[in-house]
C-alpha cells in the first residue's frame, strides 16, 4: 500500500536498515561464538557471524541426530532438507538466529551437546 512504501521510505532515509543490519551481524558473531564454545567445535568456517552453521557427520549418524534432537524438543535441519539431485549431504544445519531469545538457543544448544557426547552416538 502506499502507506507502507512511505514508512518504507522513511526509514530507509533514516538509516534504521544500516543499524539493523549491524545489530543482526553483532548478534549472528556472538551466536555463532555461543554454538562453538557449548558444542566443543574447532573451528567454523565464518566465525564472524552467520546465521546458520553445518555440522558436518555421517548421513546416517545426521539423521539419528536430527531424529533424537526433535524428540527433545529442538529441530534441526536433517539431510534430506538440503539434499541436492539424488545424494543427501552428510551432515546438519543449526540454525542460529532462529530462536528470538539467545537463552533459548543456549538450552538447545546444550540439548544438541548432550546428543552428541552420549556413548551409543557417533558422528563418523
Amino acid at each position: 500500500s502506499p502507506f507502507d512504501l512511505e514508512v518504507a521510505r522513511a526509514l530507509f532515509e533514516a538509516g534504521v536498515h544500516a543499524k539493523a543490519k549491524d545489530i543482526l551481524r553483532a548478534e549472528a558473531r556472538e551466536r555463532v561464538g555461543l554454538a562453538r564454545k557449548i558444542l566443543g567445535l574447532a573451528s567454523v568456517p565464518m566465525p564472524s557471524g552467520s546465521p546458520h552453521i553445518w555440522l558436518p557427520m555421517a548421513t546416517g549418524a545426521a539423521e539419528q541426530f536430527a531424529r533424537r534432537a526433535l524428540e527433545r524438543g529442538v529441530r534441526v535441519t536433517p539431510p534430506d532438507a538440503v539434499k541436492i539431485g539424488g545424494e543427501k549431504s552428510g551432515g546438519v544445519r543449526l540454525c542460529l538466529m532462529a530462536p528470538q531469545q539467545r537463552s533459548s538457543l543456549e538450552r538447545a544448544l546444550r540439548i544438541l551437546a548432550d546428543i552428541r557426547s552420549t556413548p551409543d552416538f557417533e558422528i563418523v
